[in-house]
């Protein structure tokens, strides 16, 4: 009865491992879920593949990587050099999101995958939070970036809040951009102390749909152990309503 769940990989756009495409992918995002009693299920950036996908896995989770969604998808011209596009990933993921969406399959999506979210549900990105942001902290670490760096603030009235039970604690950080202007029916669930939106999720109570900008799959803090159990047990839920 494990619940089978559908996880994004890197496209990586260089030949460091190989002359032809590649995927890429951390141990830690399967291994999180394997320790939670998951089954994951890797993904191939196959269009045609997603509706048949998607019938038959319990979850999906969004992964982060080395991918900004390109500013044009809300509005804007790049307006920093340090933003790095994926077109073929974004595409595919942000088909991929609404397609799950309209399942009301468990969705937890991590990093670059709060980003995705947000954006696909109409809203906006600070491009390069050191230019978007006086006085903020650093937000992305290149070294030893499973640790804890800042604390974050939950919103007590937020899922996340029901699932870790505090309102403050740590979390890592390795990302340059953040989360600008919501998206139509989400709400911000965390923030870091300079403000940054650390954590979205829907407001429909049927549906798990969560965005994290930290990184839970390292499982360095029982709140990111709380937080992954959490998500593959309501996989587990939704496998259950297909039998």
């Amino acid at each position: 009865m494990k619940p089978i769940i559908a996880i994004t990989l890197d496209y990586p756009q260089d030949n460091a491992y190989a002359k032809t495409p590649w995927y890429a992918i951390r141990e830690e995002y399967l291994k999180s879920v394997a320790d939670s009693a998951g089954t994951p299920f890797l993904l191939h950036y196959h269009f045609d593949d997603i509706d048949d996908v998607l019938s038959r896995v319990d979850g999906l989770m969004l992964t982060g990587g080395a991918v900004d969604i390109d500013p044009a998808v809300y509005g804007e011209d790049i307006r920093s050099n340090e933003v790095s596009i994926n077109k073929k990933r974004s595409q595919f993921e942000m088909e991929l999101f609404k397609k799950a969406v309209a399942r009301k399959i468990p969705i937890l999506a991590i990093c670059a995958g709060e980003q995705l979210m947000n954006v696909v549900l109409g809203g906006s990105l600070l491009q390069h939070i050191p230019d978007d942001l006086e006085g903020a902290l650093e937000h992305h670490f290149n070294t030893d970036r499973h640790l804890p760096r800042h604390t974050i603030k939950v919103d007590e009235r937020s899922k996340l809040f029901e699932i870790i039970g505090k309102k403050e604690y740590m979390v890592n950080s390795t990302h340059h951009q953040a989360v600008k202007s919501l998206g139509s029916n989400i709400i911000a669930s965390a923030h870091s102390p300079d403000g940054v939106i650390e954590a979205i999720e829907t407001k429909d109570p049927d549906h798990f749909c969560l965005g994290v900008q930290w990184h839970p799959e390292y499982f360095q803090s029982e709140e990111d152990k709380k937080l992954m159990r959490y998500f593959v047990n309501e996989c587990l839920k939704y496998k259950k309503k297909k039998l």
